[in-house]
């Protein structure tokens, strides 16, 4: 599976204390949004989010402590997929 990488302009600290200057992340599945909908709702702000979490592995937690600016940028990458 292709993963492409994405340089976070704002760092993020993860929960165990690790900082994160990049996120990996694939390509979504059906799969994905299947999960995001059941998670989130109607929510498009919490789907995203969801989909991010799920195509980067890493927790909602931690995806909700993005820099607006580098969670716009994801979405955008994320949803030019999806489109």
């Amino acid at each position: 599976m292709t993963t492409q990488t994405y340089e976070l302009v704002h760092p993020v600290t993860t929960a165990d204390g690790t900082e994160l200057h990049a996120l990996d992340w694939r390509r979504p599945k059906v799969k994905d949004l299947k999960l995001a909908s059941q998670a989130a709702g109607n929510s498009t702000t919490e789907q995203s989010i969801h989909v991010i979490a799920y195509v980067t592995g890493q927790s909602v937690a931690t995806i909700e402590e993005l820099d607006i600016a580098d969670f716009k940028a994801l979405s955008e990458c994320v949803g030019k997929l999806l489109a």
